[in-house]
């Protein structure tokens, strides 16, 4: 799906993966060093974020932190996940 998405749409991803990244994955979770490595213009940018409450919460509030205004974070969450 995101492969289409980047084929149909030209929309750029960056794997963040936690554990066992390979090359050209990001090691690690999403944090403010991969935002401003991936996005140096990020000040500028929506940002989309949905999932778990807890993750959706930490990224709203890390971004908030890079000094991102509240009116370009969109948040949604997936209910029932923990």
């Amino acid at each position: 799906m995101l492969g289409a998405a980047k084929r149909e749409l030209g929309i750029r991803t960056v794997l963040a993966v936690a554990r066992g990244a390979e090359r050209g994955q990001y090691p690690g979770y999403i944090d403010a060093r991969l935002v401003r490595l991936a996005i140096p213009d990020y000040l500028e940018r929506t940002f989309y974020i949905s999932g778990p409450q807890a993750m959706v919460k930490a990224l709203r509030h890390m971004l908030l932190g890079m000094g991102v205004r509240r009116s370009k974070i969109k948040v949604d969450y997936f209910p029932g996940f923990a």
